[in-house]
C-alpha cells in the first residue's frame, strides 16, 4: 500500500461522510502531519505511514520515513492538549496509534502494532 492509497481509503470510508478532511502537503513547516480532520467539532491531526508488504510476527519492520521532526510535532501537539494519531497501513490493514506509543515506534512487528493500536480500519477513531 502506498501512502496515497492509505489516504484514499480513509477519505472514502462511508462512516466518515460527515467529516471535514484535508490532506496537507507542506515543505515549509517541518513535521506537520499529512492529514487534518474534524468530525462534529472534534479535530485531530494524522500522520500517515504505509508499508507495501504485510510482515510476519518474526520480522521487524521499519518506518524509515517516520522522521524525528514528525514525532516531535505529534509529541508537542499532544502535550498542548491536541489530538493526534499515527495511522499505519500494512498491506490492506490499517492501524491507529496515539501518543505516547506513536512517538517511539520505528521498528516493530505487525503483532506489536495490533496490541498497541487503539483502532483498526479506515474509519477515523474519534
Amino acid at each position: 500500500m502506498k501512502e496515497s492509497d492509505l489516504w484514499k481509503r480513509i477519505r472514502d470510508c462511508p462512516k466518515n461522510v460527515n467529516a471535514k478532511m484535508e490532506r496537507i502537503e507542506t515543505s515549509t513547516a517541518l513535521g506537520v502531519p499529512d492529514l487534518y480532520a474534524c468530525i462534529e467539532g472534534v479535530s485531530a491531526w494524522v500522520e500517515l505511514k504505509a508499508l507495501e508488504e504485510t510482515p510476519t510476527g518474526k520480522y521487524n519492520l521499519s518506518l524509515r520515513k517516520y522522521l524525528l521532526t514528525q514525532r516531535i510535532w505529534l509529541k508537542t501537539h499532544s502535550l498542548a492538549g491536541g489530538s493526534s494519531f499515527l495511522c499505519v497501513g500494512i498491506g490492506r490493514k490499517i492501524y491507529w496509534l496515539k501518543p505516547p506509543y506513536a512517538l517511539t515506534i520505528v521498528k516493530f512487528t505487525e503483532d506489536e502494532i495490533k496490541r498497541r493500536a487503539i483502532a483498526t480500519g479506515p474509519q477515523l477513531p474519534f
